[in-house]
């Protein structure tokens, strides 16, 4: 095993070894694989002619722009790609790029604008300049994305159909990236910025209600969110017995969010007997599931209540009129996770001093119910 290891480590040392170094002769937009192998548009900065080929790095120079309009990566593995000041990179929407090794912007005033696909195989550090990913654009790092508080500049994450995927950690020193439009972000590491706001976005549906009442001879079902990232739809059940349920509405959901969010809908033949259950069902596009309730409504009233008060050291949370089994996990904005247990009760205290900095969504389990609620500290 250590052979094979050190065979591999020398090989890639090898390949490293001979990469060629590119120039794009002036401003450049590449349309087509053509475009790219022809010699003309390319300086080759050890003499000769070529292109930039499998493993070889392309240098944007000063003050110049490249922009690719098509999907490299159907004819090459990947570049080395380095930017020298005031060098702008465009990958449009067509256009597809793996960048090797680690990615550098720490020149002067350098711009990245992603509208197409890029992934970054280790990581990506900005010491300088300004990073758009906008229009449906995606970037992916593989390892972490770190921004110092170097230089100036800003990152602007925008539109409900980008993306931006970190495998790794992302940490911003300098400020906090620029979000609209409900982009989708997933950050799978810790999550760090100087302002606060952005490592909120990464976290998935939280519930923040679920309620019924009595409308007449109609039960009225509302509910809402704290956060949404990739929800499909919500499917609404009711039953008698607990066992046997059955769908009566479906809700589309947000796609992408991170405010507050509310929903209804409306069971308007709700008398089955002297008791119903309702339990809703959250659903990803990836088709993974979430489970809520049973809310229960007896006589023609709702036997659900969920209150939290504050005090200002602590937080009470009241749950019902009966005595249940209690259990809550504290989920922070980056993902770490406590988990506590009550004795039997219908309430329960919360320490201030229990919570995580920022952002916290509590999922209490009460019996069978779930209840969820967000709380800043």
């Amino acid at each position: 095993m250590k052979q094979l290891l050190i065979f591999i480590s020398i090989f890639f040392a090898t390949t490293n070894l001979f990469a060629t170094d590119y120039y794009p002769n002036g401003n450049k937009t590449f349309s087509s694989w053509e475009d790219w192998t022809n010699t003309d548009n390319w300086t080759k900065i050890d003499g000769g002619s070529g292109y930039p080929n499998n493993n070889d790095k392309v240098i944007l120079g000063s003050s110049k722009s490249l922009t690719i309009e098509f999907n490299l990566s159907d004819y090459i593995n990947g570049i080395y790609l380095e930017l020298e000041a005031d060098g702008r990179f465009i990958i449009n929407p067509d256009g597809e790029l793996l960048i090797l090794g680690d990615f550098k912007m720490d020149q002067n005033n350098v711009q990245v604008e992603i509208y197409g696909s890029v992934v970054v195989e280790n990581n990506l550090i900005i010491d300088n300049g300004n990073l758009f990913v906008k229009n449906g654009g995606g970037l992916t790092v593989n390892e972490n994305f770190h921004r110092s508080d170097i230089g100036s500049g800003q990152i602007n994450i925008e539109g409900n159909k980008s993306e931006l995927i970190v495998l790794g950690d992302f940490f911003d020193d300098h400020h906090t990236p620029i979000v609209s439009d409900s982009p989708s972000i997933e950050i799978n590491g810790d999550c760090y910025t100087k302002e606060v706001g952005f490592c909120d976005i990464n976290l998935p549906v939280e519930l923040y209600s679920f309620e019924v009442s009595k409308h007449n001879d109609k039960n009225v079902l509302k509910w809402s969110t704290a956060q949404e990232i990739n929800n499909d739809y919500f499917i609404l059940l009711k039953s008698i017995d607990k066992m046997n349920w059955i769908e009566f509405s479906k809700v589309k959901g947000a796609g992408n969010s991170n405010t507050l969010l509310k929903y209804s809908t409306v069971d308007n033949t709700p008398n089955y007997g002297p008791k119903v259950y309702y339990k809703m069902i959250q659903v990803d596009f990836d088709g993974s599931e979430k489970h809520y309730g049973p809310l229960t409504v007896l006589d023609g009233k709702s036997q659900n209540t969920f209150k939290v008060c504050t005090y200002s050291n602590s937080y009470t949370f009241l749950l019902g009129t009966e005595i249940k089994p209690i259990s809550f996990t504290i989920i922070s904005s980056n993902g770490k996770s406590k988990r506590f247990s009550r004795m039997s009760n219908n309430q329960f205290q919360l320490e201030r001093d229990e919570l995580f900095i920022g952002v916290n969504i509590i999922h209490v389990y009460y019996g069978a119910m779930t209840y969820s609620t967000k709380i800043y500290k």
